[in-house]
């Protein structure tokens, strides 16, 4: 995928050789449900991951209020995981949306950006899962996960350069604060998708 080409296309009206932007959220939704329990998007794995232990605590807790045996726990547990992550993005790609929409105040409608947050999303899913792919062939996760934003950074930076065509200086500052707000995001993204799926299970 080329860094912003889909967006530009799109936008210029040439989109009768292209999925749609809310087919390709889709397409890389369903990408990621298929492949988290293989890139290590588990209950097990998650707690082994988490130095703080918080997350162990919060799902013994669990399992004693529900009375269900682990095993059938953590099992209910990764079938839900992927669909709430999946409908939080999908929120997340709104809030993308608006903050583009804040930073190039002068320039395309909300809808434009929109289509921008769902390409940009997208491919962060598939980065996602191939961060976590990385763990099978023994990198660590802090590895996967530094080479995951270097990638999502070069497209972010690429891609808003192609598709806003404002100087290098100010997609460098605009495309440090979207990193930012990827970074939070994601890191809300989550705690309430794990909080979210405890408490439906």
């Amino acid at each position: 995928m080329i860094p912003g080409f889909l967006t530009r296309e799109f936008l210029a009206g040439r989109r009768q050789s292209l999925l749609s932007p809310f087919k390709i959220y889709l397409v890389c939704a369903a990408i990621f449900f298929l492949s988290a329990p293989v890139a290590g998007f588990k209950l097990e794995s998650m707690i082994v991951s988490d130095q703080s232990g918080d997350l162990g605590r919060l799902v013994s807790a669990r399992v004693s209020e529900v009375g269900l045996d682990p095993p059938l726990f953590a099992a209910r547990f990764d079938i839900r995981v992927q669909t709430v992550y999946t409908i939080i993005f999908g929120a997340i790609a709104l809030v993308f949306a608006l903050f583009l929409q804040l930073l190039y105040r002068k320039g395309q409608p909300y809808g434009a950006h929109l289509i921008f947050a769902l390409h940009y999303i997208s491919f962060m899913y598939l980065v996602t899962i191939a961060a976590g792919l990385s763990r099978t062939t023994g990198m660590s996760t802090d590895a996967g996960a530094l080479i995951g934003y270097v990638v999502i950074t070069t497209y972010l930076m690429v891609a808003l350069k192609r598709v806003y065509s404002e100087s290098t200086r100010m997609t460098l500052l605009k495309g440090a604060a979207i990193l930012l707000l990827t970074l939070v995001v994601n890191a809300f993204a989550n705690f309430s998708a794990i909080r979210i799926t405890l408490a439906l299970v």
